[in-house]
């Protein structure tokens, strides 16, 4: 089974979803982001200076 990558946002930690365009918080399954497509994720991603914590 092939895990998720995760990110360091500020101090929240999320679950990176390119199939699904989401980033998913660790913690709050309700705290979640949706993008119209992974290239608006990678930006926001390179925008909040996201730390990856496990990459692909």
């Amino acid at each position: 089974m092939k895990l998720l990558p995760i990110v360091r946002i500020r101090r929240k930690y999320y679950f990176v979803d390119k199939r699904l365009r989401q980033l998913r918080n660790m913690e709050n399954v309700h705290d979640y982001l949706d993008f119209k497509d992974v290239y608006a994720l990678q930006d926001y991603l390179q925008e909040q200076k996201a730390v990856w914590v496990v990459k692909e």
